[in-house]
């Protein structure tokens, strides 16, 4: 894979290909210039008013992405740009907002203006999107630290993307639809069998935690004990109760189906 770098003297390359993927493109009715796709470009939709902040935003957001450990890399398809963190491709767009200037009107371009305003959309895990809106109060200039700050969470997202498609391989394959969700439902169930166990053992470690004190506690002040300390403690055992995975009405594994080995 070609990893685009930062030139010290200039924008950030992936910017330079993208001014040459529309140049010499010409503005639709709203005023955004359409990119020449089958060129290596930044997937984005301004207009050419727009165009120069759109690009320094960008370019300030590469930097603080490379100084977190990223990269900005042609994706699978080798045209449209990715974010490469932590070795996940995450896709992100830039538009430009528009405003309506019919209110009655069912949506035509000729309805829309453009703002010089930006949103940029950073893709998560199935399907989501993180939506970064520039406003008046925090232009994008503000927020490239976030969004920055935002990439280790995205990247998780991915990851657990990519580990479910392999758990669930067969959601490629043929077959009735009724067997595969049979067997998309028991990978999921799988799946948040493990998350489960893993809360409950962190719960159950915090119960053991809260426990120890209470008993210092009760030590403490056996034999004066402070006004409402009894109170005090016989809510916090109530409470304690209600934490423990292993005295809940219904224990962890009761919620196992059947069928499970």
């Amino acid at each position: 894979m070609r990893i685009l770098s930062v030139l010290h003297h200039g924008m950030h390359k992936a910017i330079l290909l993208t001014k040459r993927a529309l140049k010499g493109r010409k503005a639709g009715k709203t005023g955004v210039i359409s990119l020449d796709r089958t060129l290596p470009h930044i997937e984005m939709r301004v207009t050419l008013a727009a165009q120069e902040r759109a690009f320094q935003i960008l370019d300030a957001l590469f930097a603080l992405i490379e100084d977190a450990g990223g990269k900005v890399v042609p994706g699978p398809d080798g045209k449209r740009m990715v974010i490469l963190y932590e070795g996940e491709e995450i896709d992100f767009r830039m538009v430009e907002t528009m405003d309506r200037i019919n209110a009655r009107s069912k949506n035509p371009p000729e309805s829309l203006r453009p703002t010089g305003r930006f949103t940029i959309e950073v893709a998560g895990a199935f399907g989501s999107i993180n939506w970064f809106d520039d406003r008046k109060d925090e232009p994008l200039e503000q927020q490239v630290h976030l969004i920055a700050r935002c990439l280790p969470k995205m990247a998780k997202g991915c990851r657990e993307e990519r580990f479910k498609e392999k758990l669930i391989p067969w959601a490629v394959q043929g077959g009735k639809t009724s067997a595969r969700k049979a067997r998309y439902d028991f990978a999921i169930g799988r799946i948040n069998f493990q998350k489960n166990l893993l809360r409950d053992a962190r719960s159950w470690r915090r119960v053991n935690e809260i426990s120890a004190l209470l008993d210092a506690a009760e030590r403490m002040h056996r034999e004066k004990p402070p006004r409402g300390f009894k109170e005090w403690l016989a809510k916090s055992r109530e409470q304690l109760d209600a934490l423990d995975p292993l005295r809940r009405p219904q224990k962890p594994w009761q919620f196992l189906r059947e069928g499970w080995e």
